[in-house]
């Protein structure tokens, strides 16, 4: 949606006389696309805030006794990352690459996340187990699925606000394929097209089989588009017959060549090539870690057990928090040294949206796995 505001130019010509009236009629869906996300990220904030509000309130005294709340919020969470994450691919969060919509998911939850677990301190005995090794860990697993359930909220808020209070206008686009493929799974095939949109990245479509087998690459499309804040989607499309001159899409490629010719090419194009796939999260290794932390807890049930008694010595317990921690303010700044290097200010803004999390995550991962081997140490040679 965000291209919209630097696509006047080549728009012009994009609609017939009949449906629009020149630049002034795309100027106005501009402007309603850009009122629309302002009113999402307005009302989102107010709901999301409602919501979690009304969880604060309702389980402040008991909040970590209340299971049946953890599991319903861990539920709400799932089904999000579910809906929302795996479409846009699930190494989105797990990395920490930014969005093309900007900070409209990511700052306030943070935020919010904040104020909840300040709040939660005040009015619970947060610290009423102390500062041992079974609170460390419980505290940190806590932070980490407070913010997953706040940024869960959040992010449906703006769906539904997206998709239907706030919907924005439909663009009527035309453009070549330029890939026919089909996809089998054990219900049934489907297939689809590829083409370019108005962001000059490609883009799909649903058709049918009859289609798939008529339909041919270079064959000119009208396409159906409905702009939302995640993602661009097709709606609809047909193919036309008699089409003369060039298309929409051939004509914004042949706009943004003039652009990369001009001012070169963008971060996003640049890292598409090198294959770096605007990543610059370590998340994955510690990705990997856990899953050695999952199979150690596997092969040994009453691994946490013992962990906690090996950490009821106060040297180890002490080293182990300090080691754990240096690791994971090494990883922050390796992290924040790229992004300052490669990218922009905003993107440095989306990855502190995520400090918070990611600061947790890395930390009990690097402790829980020091404190495993530790444990397996003293186990072996005791």
């Amino acid at each position: 949606m965000e291209r919209l505001e630097a696509h006047q130019e080549q728009s012009i010509n994009k609609y017939s006389e009949e449906e629009y009236t020149g630049s002034s009629k795309f100027e106005e869906i501009q402007e309603i696309c850009v009122k629309n996300k302002e009113k999402v990220d307005k009302y989102s904030k107010i709901l999301t805030t409602i919501l979690t509000g009304i969880i604060f309130l309702f389980i402040y005294n008991n909040f970590w006794d209340q299971t049946w709340i953890k599991i319903l919020l861990g539920i709400i969470g799932f089904i999000y990352f579910i809906l929302y994450l795996l479409p846009l691919g699930i190494f989105t969060l797990l990395l920490g690459i930014s969005y093309e919509n900007g900070r409209i998911h990511s700052k306030y939850p943070t935020i919010l996340t904040i104020i909840l677990i300040l709040l939660i301190t005040l009015f619970t005995n947060w610290f009423s187990f102390g500062f041992s090794a079974k609170w460390l860990l419980e505290s940190c697993v806590s932070v980490i699925f407070i913010w997953i359930v706040v940024f869960s909220i959040h992010g449906i808020n703006i769906n539904i606000l997206d998709t239907n209070i706030f919907p924005n206008p439909k663009l009527t686009y035309t453009a070549k394929i330029v890939d026919i493929r089909s996809f089998k799974d054990k219900k049934k095939k489907t297939y689809f097209v590829h083409f370019y949109d108005y962001t000059t990245t490609t883009n799909h479509c649903d058709i049918t089989e009859k289609e798939y087998n008529t339909w041919k690459k270079g064959d000119v499309i009208e396409v159906v588009l409905q702009p939302t804040i995640n993602e661009i989607k097709a709606e609809s499309i047909k193919r036309l017959e008699n089409f003369e001159g060039l298309t929409d899409m051939e004509k914004d490629q042949l706009k943004h060549k003039k652009d990369i010719e001009l001012f070169g090419q963008s971060q996003k194009e640049m890292d598409a090539i090198d294959g770096d796939g605007r990543s610059t999260s370590l998340n994955l290794y510690y990705f990997y870690i856990n899953i050695f932390n999952v199979v150690i807890f596997v092969l040994n049930n009453n691994i946490l057990s013992d962990i906690y008694r090996v950490m009821s010595n106060s040297c180890i317990y002490t080293t182990t928090s300090l080691i754990a921690l240096a690791i994971t303010i090494i990883t922050s700044y390796i992290e924040y040294s790229k992004i300052k290097a490669k990218y922009t200010l905003e993107d440095i803004y989306i990855w502190t949206d995520h400090l918070l999390y990611r600061s947790f995550y890395f930390f009990i991962t690097i402790f829980l796995l020091i404190g495993e081997i530790i444990t397996i140490y003293l186990f072996i040679f005791s």
